[in-house]
C-alpha cells in the first residue's frame, strides 16, 4: 500500500508553483496548457462552445469568477474558460519569448495576415446570413455572426502561428499603416 503522503505534498508542491490568482496581482492574460480548451458564450459548462484554443494560446483577461475567465476574442464579445481547464493565469509582465506575443516583423506578413483576417470576417458574415437570415431575427443574426468570427478568426491564428492577444494590436498596425 503506498503512502498518500508524498502525493499530496507533490500535489502541493505544483499547486504552489503556479501563478496564484489570490496573489493580488492583475491577471492581464490567461494560456492555455492543454489542448483543445472549450471556449464558451457564458460562465457555465452549459453554455454554447464556440471554439476550442490549443495548447499555448493566450487570451488576454477581461474579467474573472471564482471557477472562470472572461477573455476578449476577436469579435469584441466576452468569452469564458473553466478555470479548471489547466488555463494559467499570467500578468503582462510574466510573459516571456516563448509565448510569441510580437507580431511579424515582416510588414508584408502582418499585412497579409490582416487581409486574411478581414476575409474571415466577411465569410462569418455571409455564413450566418445563410443560416439565419438577419431579416428573420436581426439580434439573432448578430449573435450567430460574432460566434462565427470568433470560431473563424481563431482558426486562422492557428493557421498563421500568431497569439489570438495580438489581434487588437494587428488591428491597431492596419489603422497606423493605412491597411483599412
Amino acid at each position: 500500500m503506498s503512502k498518500p503522503i508524498p502525493t499530496l505534498t507533490a500535489v502541493l508542491l505544483l499547486v504552489g508553483s503556479l501563478p496564484s490568482v489570490a496573489s493580488g496581482a492583475p491577471q492581464e492574460y490567461v494560456v492555455m496548457g492543454t489542448p483543445l480548451v472549450n471556449l464558451r458564450t457564458g460562465p457555465s459548462t452549459n453554455a454554447m462552445v464556440i471554439a476550442r484554443a490549443q495548447k499555448g494560446d493566450v487570451f488576454q483577461v477581461v474579467g474573472q469568477t471564482e471557477d472562470w475567465y472572461e477573455i476578449l476574442m476577436f469579435s469584441g464579445e466576452p468569452r469564458y474558460v473553466t478555470k479548471s481547464d489547466f488555463v494559467y493565469p499570467l500578468a503582462k509582465t510574466d510573459l516571456v519569448e516563448a509565448h510569441g506575443m510580437s507580431l511579424p516583423t515582416s510588414t508584408a506578413r502582418s499585412r497579409s495576415i490582416f487581409w486574411d483576417t478581414e476575409k474571415g470576417l466577411d465569410r462569418a458574415a455571409r455564413e450566418a446570413l445563410e443560416l439565419l437570415p438577419a431579416t428573420l431575427n436581426r439580434a439573432r443574426y448578430t449573435v450567430l455572426k460574432k460566434v462565427l468570427e470568433d470560431k473563424i478568426l481563431l482558426e486562422m491564428f492557428h493557421i498563421h502561428g500568431l497569439q489570438p492577444a495580438l489581434y487588437r494590436n494587428l488591428v491597431a498596425e492596419a489603422r497606423r499603416e493605412g491597411w483599412e
